[in-house]
Order: C-alpha cells, then structure tokens, then sequence
C-alpha cells in the first residue's frame, strides 16, 4: 500500500482529537463550563463484528443435488460522515442530548474465490474453472440517538448514548464453473443474485467528549450497530447440460462494532459558524505557547480495533486411485484457489517510551509497544449435500475450518512530533512491528452411498513470529502534570506465512491429498485509544487555564 494512501487515512481523523479541559477544577457548582447548545461535526471511524450466512441450493439434471451450507466471516472498514446535535446541562452536571449523523461505510464481509482444477483419469484429462464471489458490503449508515452523559470535570464529558440506527447494503452471491473434458463439449453453469436493500436497527455505546475551547470540542467513541438478515434469492442456469436449480443467499442478524474519533463546532446561533475562521479557536489553540513539557519517561495502556483484507492462496495435489464401480483406476487431481478475506478484531495491550522536547517545540520520541489481539480472518463451511440419483443415491456431510489469526501484536517505532496547542501534541510514526500469527486448515467430509461408503480428514496447523514494517501518526493531550490521553493510527506489513496441510480419505487407502495456504502480505490497520502516565515532571499546573 501506497505510504500516501495510508497517511491520508490516519492524518486527518487523528490529528483532529487533540483534546483539553477547561478552567481550573472547582468544587462549588455551578460549574465554569456548560455543554449547553447545538454542535454540527465530523468523524471517522474503523470497525467490523463477525457474519454467519447460510448459502443453499438444489439443482436438477442428470445428477440432481441439494446443498445446505452455513458459513463463519469476519468483516472490518471504514467509515466517515458527520453529525449534528444538541445538549442541555443541568445544573447537577448531568447533560442530556439528542444527535442524528450520516456516514460513508466501506464494512464488508466477503469471501472471494478464482480457481481452477485439472484431472487425470485413466488416460483422459478434464479441466474445471470456478469463480465465486459472496459479500455484503454497508455503503452507508446513519443513526438518530439520545445522549446522557455526565461532566466529570468541566469540559470533560462522559456519556452513554442509544437509539435507531438505519443503514444501506449491497448484497452478492456469485458462482460461475467452466469444465472441459476430452472429447466432449464445454459446459458453462452460472448461479448469480445481487441486492441493494435498506434495514432499519437500533444503535448503542459510549463515548467522551472534551472542550478545546468554548465551541470546539473533541470526541472518541464507540458504537454496537445491529440490523435484521437478509436472503437473496439465487437462480442457477446451465448451457451445454440439462442442470438447472434455484436456490438462496441469507444472512444472520448483522452487528457491527464502530471505533469513531470525532470534533464538533457548537453553536447558538448559525451566524456562528459563518465567524471569521482566523479567529476560531482551533487557530487561536495552535498559536497558543504550550505549557507542557513532553520530555521524560512514561507508560501507559491501550485498546483499539483492527483489521484490512487478506489475499490467501490455496494449492492441493490430490493422487490415488478412484474407485468406480469397484475397480481402482489411477487419477490425479491439481487445484489452484485465489481468495480475498476480511479480518478484524478488538486489540487491547500497553506502551512505554521516551519523549524530548527541544526549544522550538519539536518532539522526538521513541516508543515500544506490545498488544493482545483479536485480529482474525476465517473461512468456516459446515455443508450437507444430497444427491438422490438411483441407482447410487448419496449423502454427503462436509467441515471446513481455515482461519489466519493474528495471537499477538508489538511495535518499537520513532516519533516525531510538534506541539499543536497549550496542552497537545501531534506526531507521526514508523518503524519495525512483530507478530505472531497462527495458520490452521482443518476438518472432514463423509459420505455414504448403496455401494461404499468414504470418509476423509484435513489437517494443518502452524504458528509463526513475523516481522514488518509500520506507519502512522497519532495525537496527545496533557490532563495534568502525570495523566495523558491519546489516539493513533497504524497500518503494518508483514511478510506472507506458508501452511502445509493434508488430506487422508478412508475407504480409498490409496488416495491422499497434499498442499499449503499461502496467506500473502499480511496487511493491518489499527486504530486504538490510549492512556498514558509520565513517569518524569511536567511543569504545569493542574488543569491550568
């Protein structure tokens, strides 16, 4: 991936949660600060969750079958948009609010495969091209939620937030196979379905928002999405075969995790916003001489969300003999599989660096960071296919399980940084990333007919440390003279993992099958929240004005 693609995802999201308190912390109510008014904003965000659709078909023709297949994805994306909305503090500090936004969402679960097969078969050969795609992408969402929160400090804002959520998704399934044989004709099936439909949910989570000034603020969220499943209905046609059949694509309740960083301009009068922008309080903070002091030791936790697209490819040699009607004849068979998967997980871990700040307020730092992680991307099939053409009518039960798990996460990256205003700094990112990730192909398939009954078994496991590269940019703010908050994007590479698998089949002891997953690049972006506390002093004031 470009280095400009990846700055231009992290840069702008992050660069504006550069957050502050307001004046002086004060026992005696009424407080200083008031979140009283309306707020018109922007936010970006990365999320995803986990999707179990079911895929079924029945096909009729000179071999007519019946498959149920329910299967296990992950999905992960982006999104942003804005927001518009209005609160009301009370005077125990409790405030009340009501927000609708809108945002562009790239969330997709997917499972994209191109490949091809070629048999021998006792002197004649067949060749057999599959291409298959299955997704559901949001292209958009929005909410309309009620907010209660509470001001724990003044200009700093805790809260709770729910309501309905309504989203628009594009729905997919297609299949298309090619086989050739010698001597005989080509036969072409197609299974295609695609739709846009709108669900309508509910929305729930939590989030903090802090004043930088009177009218601008900063948040950091987290929202739980979820709406009802869909089916889509799947036609089967064939040329140059009698086969045709009909079947569909559903989904399960979808729920989708979203991590948003956001700012937000309030306002009592829309003349507000027409001010004149030298004179807002975003150019007055950058401006503004800091008061902190970044130099020293610190240390501090994390947690985040992460996730991107994989490209794993899946080659097989499959030798032995086929058994017919009771006699073995030799076969070999060869496949090629291209896929592209979605992975995505929740990340949680700590840091410990060095900052230097130098007179003209340039930061150079260095930082080491190590994470637990949930990143994952799965490809489960749990399938039952029938096929109830006498004289040997069959029953088949298939379990697949490939997955590329990411077990742990960890960084050690320079930073360079300049203060933006009083109290925060934003800096850039990169430098060397290592992890571990774990390979595993597995499971089985059974079936029985009136003549032989066949069973086999797949398995392959490995787990590996990789190490990669790393890029990307953050923010920090000062709460006091040891307390930190932050927020930062990463993306990572690292190098493509080999897992060689294989396959023993019972009732043909002479047929077995081997081969390996290659994963690709392992590409990751990573968007989390930190807490940071300085180990050395800080000359400031608590909360200073």
């Amino acid at each position: 991936m470009r280095l400009q693609t990846i700055l231009r995802h992290s840069i702008a999201p992050l660069a504006l949660l550069l957050v502050t308190t307001q004046a002086g912390a004060q026992t005696a109510p009424p407080p200083a600060f008031s979140w009283t008014g309306f707020y018109l904003g922007t936010n970006r965000g990365f999320g995803g969750g986990d999707l179990t659709p079911n895929l079924g078909n029945a096909t009729s023709g000179f071999i007519p079958t019946a498959v149920d297949t329910s299967l296990v994805w992950r999905m992960s994306g982006w999104s942003f948009g804005g927001q518009l909305g209005y609160n009301y503090q009370l005077a125990n500090r409790l405030v009340l609010g009501l927000e609708t936004d809108i945002q562009w969402s790239s969330v997709a679960a997917s499972s994209h495969d191109a490949g091809y097969s070629v048999l021998s078969l006792a002197g004649l050969s067949a060749g057999n091209q599959v291409n298959t795609v299955l997704s559901l992408n949001q292209n958009w969402f929005g909410t309309t939620r009620g907010r209660l929160g509470y001001a724990i400090l003044d200009g700093v804002l805790v809260y709770a937030t729910g309501g309905v959520a309504y989203s628009g998704f594009d729905l997919k399934s297609g299949n298309t196979t090619l086989t050739a044989a010698t001597g005989g004709a080509p036969i072409f099936m197609r299974t295609y379905g695609a739709s846009s439909p709108t669900a309508v949910g509910f929305v729930v989570g939590g989030g903090v928002e802090l004043a930088i000034s009177g009218n601008l603020s900063v948040q950091g969220e987290y929202i739980y999405q979820q709406y009802p499943g869909f089916t889509l209905p799947l036609p089967t046609i064939g040329f140059g075969t009698t086969t045709s059949g009909v079947g569909n694509f559903s989904t399960n309740a979808i729920g989708i995790h979203m991590l948003r960083f956001g700012v937000n301009q309030r306002f009592n009068d829309p003349q507000e916003l027409l001010s004149n922008p030298l004179n807002s309080p975003m150019i007055t903070g950058v401006l503004a001489r800091p008061v902190v002091d970044w130099s020293g030791f610190y240390i501090g936790v994390n947690g985040g969300y992460g996730g991107g697209v994989l490209e794993p490819q899946l080659t097989q040699l499959n030798s032995g003999s086929f058994p017919g009607i009771g006699l073995g004849v030799p076969e070999a068979v060869y496949t090629q599989d291209l896929a592209a998967w979605r992975h995505g997980g929740f990340l949680a871990g700590g840091q410990i660096g060095y900052n230097h700040q130098f007179q003209n307020n340039f930061i150079v730092g260095v930082e080491s960071d190590f994470d637990w992680s949930g990143v994952s991307a799965s490809n489960h099939l749990n399938s039952v296919s029938f096929a109830p053409s006498p004289p040997t009518p069959s029953l088949t039960s298939t379990l697949m399980r490939q997955s590329i798990d990411e077990d742990w996460f960890g960084s050690t990256r320079l930073r360079l940084g300049h203060t933006v205003y009083e109290r925060g700094f934003a800096y850039i990112t990169g430098g060397v990333v290592y992890s571990q990730y774990s390979l595993a192909n597995s499971g089985g398939s059974a079936t029985a007919t009136s003549v032989f009954p066949f069973a086999s078994v797949t398995q392959g496991r490995t787990s590996a440390a990789q190490i990669g590269w790393g890029v990307g940019a953050g923010c920090e703010h000062a709460l006091n003279d040891h307390w930190r908050v932050r927020a930062d994007y990463l993306y990572s590479e690292v190098p493509a993992l080999n897992l060689p698998f294989a396959t023993v089949t019972a009732g043909l002891p002479t047929s077995a099958t081997f081969g390996q997953i290659n994963s690709g690049t392992i590409g990751t972006h990573r968007l989390r929240f930190g807490l940071d506390y300085a180990l050395g002093p800080a000359p400031m004031t608590l909360f200073a004005p």
